[in-house]
C-alpha cells in the first residue's frame, strides 16, 4: 500500500476567525453616540467581523460603529468595530472589530458554532 499527500494545502477559509452565514438580529449605531441602536439583521457573523443589513444606508467606509449582539438570552455583547467597505449599492455593510476581548470573541465564535445544531 502507497499512500501520498499533496504538498499543496487548501485553506478552506482566509479569515483570521471562523465566519458563517448567519441571519441573527444585531444593534448598530455609530461609536460613542448617546442615539439608541438600531436593530438590523446580520448576513454572516464570525470572530472578527460582521456583515450587516445598512440601515437606510447611512453608514459608510471608515465610519466607527458599535454593535451589540444577544449571544444568550439577556446576555449581550458591545463590540465596537470599522466599515472596512459597503457593497450592494451600501446595502451592505462590512465590519472588522476593533481590539476585541477574547472573552468576547470566544462567545461569538461559540454562539455561532452552536446556532448550526
Amino acid at each position: 500500500m502507497r499512500i501520498a499527500h499533496s504538498e499543496n494545502l487548501l485553506r478552506a477559509q482566509n479569515r483570521q476567525f471562523y465566519r458563517r452565514k448567519l441571519s441573527v438580529p444585531v444593534g448598530i449605531k455609530k461609536a460613542g453616540s448617546d442615539e439608541k441602536p438600531e436593530t438590523v439583521r446580520s448576513i454572516d457573523l464570525g470572530g472578527g467581523g460582521a456583515s450587516l443589513v445598512n440601515p437606510q444606508r447611512r453608514f459608510r467606509k471608515g465610519q466607527s460603529v458599535e454593535l451589540f449582539i444577544e449571544t444568550r438570552a439577556g446576555r449581550r455583547l458591545k463590540v465596537t468595530g470599522s466599515v472596512i467597505r459597503t457593497s450592494s449599492d451600501g446595502e451592505v455593510l462590512h465590519i472588522e472589530f476593533d481590539r476585541i476581548p477574547e472573552s468576547h470573541r470566544d462567545r461569538i465564535i461559540g454562539y455561532i458554532l452552536n446556532k448550526t445544531k
